[in-house]
């Protein structure tokens, strides 16, 4: 029996104890590889979000593994989704060269059409956590707007678990205020503030002590004013505030024209998706007249011809490597097509097959009970009947086990996989309308490289879309 290993995993402590368990998943993993021929030799598991590319130990674990053993080519998980939801983890295990993914719970075809429906079923589940994260960005902002606090509370407050609100700390909110208020009336450096802040007891909710960035974002933060700053806009907050207007007014002024604490890293989007052509070194960004983003070579390996490029005519650019794999509208349909039909014929399949299996635990049913009256009449011993007993006992629940599981077995929406390669082949139309983080996630979802040359972009796509790149450019669409 060829090796391979098993991949099972929950999204939180309260999924594995209601839900799909890490057992039964495991049971129906390894059920699903005594089907297939072959033979578990190591078994990974997570208790983690799949959100978060490297959030999860198991998985890397599992891809150390198979990068020691290239002799297990086959990974075997509970469902897709399961064992990846974010592209940075697809492409890190699609990469390994001749490993083979199976989904003990879908009917996933082989081939080029099963490559592709992978690929779309992976979108599916990125879409679905994208959602579920819009969706709390979307409740947050509406508590927020509501005068509530969506998280815990800032130090200096308490969340009222019944209420569902945010209260003054009874022991915390005076030291607050008395902080505030030795800064705003005495001459001290916010050096010495941090130092009377410890002797005063100002404490985290964790119980830490604060540092000069940390007591620094305190003074600064409107929220002790009962104002809510979420997502750059200042809200009211239903809260009450810690200190008056006038006070909070002059700890700012105290704190104009001092060195501040250094701010947020400035975000580059496409940072890391860039190599130089004409040197290989990595392209790198840099602002200027502190609003304009300039990309250009790190020039690691000496002087570079690669010109500097604004962030805008790079995000230009980037838009050939969405245009290159467009799927036109009766490519689109073609393929829905074609799923459709194998779907339906995986359908019909596993009609005939439980009723086989119906029909042969009826036959086994029938045996049994034929046994145990030749059993009661002497026509055999009792130490007979006993092995044919226990024999036909195991057939039975090996057929009730199998009817069971492709009873279950659930086809990929044809409706989800149309919205897709739909998305697909609209992928320059939404390029244009989103932002430049966003576009750098699109440009890393379908490539894994782009060689930038003084005026073009040579991308390395990521399977399959280096199939649609190469159809797109040769015209020539393979069958599947």
């Amino acid at each position: 029996m060829d090796p391979a290993v098993s991949y099972t995993r929950v999204s939180t402590e309260e999924q594995a104890r209601e839900g799909v368990s890490l057992q039964a998943q495991g049971e129906i993993v390894a059920d699903c590889a005594r089907r297939h021929g072959l033979r578990i030799v190591q078994a990974f598991s997570d208790v983690a979000s799949g959100w978060h590319p490297g959030g999860r130990p198991g998985y890397a674990d599992m891809l150390a593994f198979l990068s020691s053993h290239p002799e297990v080519q086959t990974v075997i998980a509970y469902k897709l989704d399961r064992l990846y939801r974010n592209p940075g983890d697809f492409a890190s295990l699609d990469e390994l060269a001749d490993v083979r993914i199976i989904s003990a719970t879908e009917g996933i075809p082989g081939g080029p059409t099963g490559r592709l429906l992978k690929t779309i079923l992976m979108g599916a589940a990125t879409h679905s956590s994208d959602l579920t994260s819009e969706r709390v960005r979307d409740s947050a902002l509406q508590k927020v707007r509501n005068g509530g606090w969506p998280g815990p509370a800032p130090t200096g407050y308490v969340n009222n678990r019944i209420t569902k609100t945010i209260e003054p700390d009874p022991i915390m909110a005076p030291i607050v205020t008395r902080v505030f208020e030795t800064y705003a009336n005495e001459m001290i450096s916010l050096r010495e503030l941090v130092k009377r802040a410890r002797e005063l007891g100002l404490r985290t909710r964790y119980g830490g002590v604060l540092g000069k960035g940390a007591l620094h974002h305190l003074i600064t933060h409107p929220f002790y004013l009962g104002l809510i700053r979420f997502k750059g806009k200042i809200y009211p907050g239903d809260h009450a505030p810690l200190v008056t207007q006038a006070t909070f007014d002059r700890v700012q002024e105290r704190l104009k024209g001092k060195a501040t604490p250094k701010g947020e890293r400035r975000n580059f989007p496409f940072r890391g998706l860039l190599t130089c052509a004409y040197c290989g070194c990595q392209l790198t960004a840099e602002l200027k007249k502190g609003r304009y983003i300039y990309y250009h070579c790190t020039q690691s390996r000496g002087k570079c011809e690669q010109p500097w490029v604004r962030q805008e005519a790079m995000a230009e650019r980037l838009r050939a490597v969405v245009e290159h794999v467009r799927i036109a509208p009766e490519i689109v349909e073609e393929l829905i097509r074609e799923l459709e039909n194998e779907g339906e014929a995986r359908r019909r399949n596993r009609r005939v097959k439980i009723m086989q299996m119906k029909s042969e635990l009826q036959r086994l049913s029938t045996r049994r009970r034929e046994a145990y009256v030749e059993k009661l009449e002497g026509r055999i011993d009792e130490s007979l009947w006993s092995d044919v007993d226990t024999a036909l006992a195991d057939k039975i629940a090996a057929a009730q086990g199998e009817i069971e599981r492709l009873s279950s077995t659930r086809e990929p929406k044809v409706d989800d996989t149309r919205r897709t390669l739909e998305l697909l082949e609209r992928g320059p139309e939404l390029y244009s309308l989103e932002s430049p983080e966003d576009q750098a996630r699109h440009i890393q979802w379908l490539s894994s490289n782009c060689v930038v040359f003084a005026e073009s972009i040579d991308p390395v796509y990521r399977k399959p879309f280096a199939e649609v790149a190469k159809g797109n450019e040769t015209g020539l669409w393979l069958p599947g």
